[in-house]
């Protein structure tokens, strides 16, 4: 079986083309007859820098429609497990590493493994500002698509109907629960909430404020998920009401993003984005940090939040509770009263450290009253650049 993986993963030649010109040449474990190679498949080049967490990176339904690049040079060389699957299945386009090593789960996957490429050369490129986009197509075929066609291939990146649910589940039966917008939710923050033992209940993207109200919910919770938040006015447009329900929200990457939006803050594309399993962040409030795994490509602007910090649609004091000690950007807002509470990071990890745990131990503590002390945001610990 082991040789046999090892054979298939250099069945092809394929390359990695952006629009600039730059190609990356690999191998591929696709016949040269391979249908989906021929016509070329479409994605966003995303790296994450984790050198551990490989099966519930490539099952984050966050990386719908995109080109997974590991920068570590050995995929697979530890055994896969089930019971962390962050879904049933994989929505990235392909998986680029330098090499591949033969397990269950990379044998079963239906899209293409790129193997043999420079990863550290591809990196370097993506960091280098040279192509703005990091479209990207991988195909059998060495010459570089026209212009024409990188501008008119789309992309699955915002299709969250792929990474949703069809209709609402209840996770834990009970009165008042916690309702889960899921915008392609991880099962690790399901699991977590589950933790929490308090009733659950999850429902579609596209959910309409009555909807979700219906529930009469203690607290709404906005998931994680793919793609450009920009682009999901509808789903922007339910948090705005739902701010009106007087109903507290905590919320996660995309979520954390979409909170920014429906109060009229400004979100921008990172250069590449930050994904990975090791990024530090701190928290203005203890003045410690936390080492956090993250998978985004937007960030809310920072001086598009310092405007609204006191005069926003909600009325309440808002503060940055956390800035990455990376690019700077802000990792987590919050208002004084803790009636929003959101971060850019994964607390839930699944990969990565637990540092951040505490996210969810604040949701219980905030929803059995213990925590009804405002923040004195004068109190708060200064960002100081190193």
């Amino acid at each position: 079986m082991e040789k046999s993986f090892n054979l298939s993963l250099k069945k092809s030649i394929a390359y990695l083309h952006f629009e600039d010109g730059t190609t990356f040449k690999g191998f591929v474990n696709r016949a040269s007859n391979d249908t989906e190679l021929i016509s070329g498949i479409w994605g966003e080049a995303a790296f994450t820098t984790g050198m551990s967490g490989y099966q519930e990176t490539i099952t984050d339904p966050s990386f719908l429609g995109q080109h997974i690049i590991f920068t570590n040079a050995h995929i697979g060389n530890y055994a896969d497990d089930e019971r962390i699957m962050q879904s049933k299945k994989t929505f990235a386009t392909c998986l680029i590493a330098r090499n591949f090593s033969h397990n269950n789960f990379l044998e079963k996957l239906d899209i293409p493994l790129f193997s043999g490429a420079d990863t550290r050369k591809l990196v370097r490129y993506l960091t280098s500002g040279k192509s703005a986009s990091h479209k990207s197509v991988l195909t059998f075929n060495s010459s570089t698509p026209a212009k024409a066609e990188f501008q008119n291939a789309r992309l699955k990146t915002d299709d969250l109907p792929l990474v949703s649910q069809k209709e609402a589940i209840v996770h834990i039966p009970g009165e008042n629960p916690i309702v889960v917008i899921n915008y392609g939710i991880k099962q690790a923050i399901i699991d977590q909430l589950m933790a929490l033992k308090m009733p659950l209940v999850s429902v579609p993207h596209n959910s309409s404020v009555d909807a979700i109200t219906k529930y009469k919910p203690r607290l709404i919770f906005l998931s994680n998920g793919p793609g450009d938040p920009r682009n999901f006015l509808p789903e922007i447009a339910v948090v705005k009401d739902l701010f009106k329900t007087n109903i507290p929200v905590r919320a996660i990457c995309l979520g954390h993003q979409l909170i920014a939006l429906a109060l009229g803050i400004k979100i921008i594309k990172l250069p590449f984005g930050q994904r990975g399993a090791n990024h530090p962040v701190i928290d203005h409030i203890t003045n410690k940090i936390v080492i956090t795994s993250q998978n985004h490509g937007y960030a809310i602007e920072t001086e598009s939040f310092n405007k609204m910090r006191v005069e926003n649609p909600l009325k309440k004091e808002l503060f940055t509770q956390h800035t990455s000690l990376f690019d700077d950007s802000i990792e987590g807002i919050a208002s004084s009263d803790h009636f929003v509470k959101s971060v850019q990071f994964h607390p839930e990890a699944n990969p990565g450290p637990h540092d951040a745990h505490d996210f969810f131990m604040e949701i219980k503590s905030f929803l059995e009253n213990k925590n009804l002390n405002a923040i004195d945001t004068k109190k708060l610990f200064p960002f100081n650049k190193l």
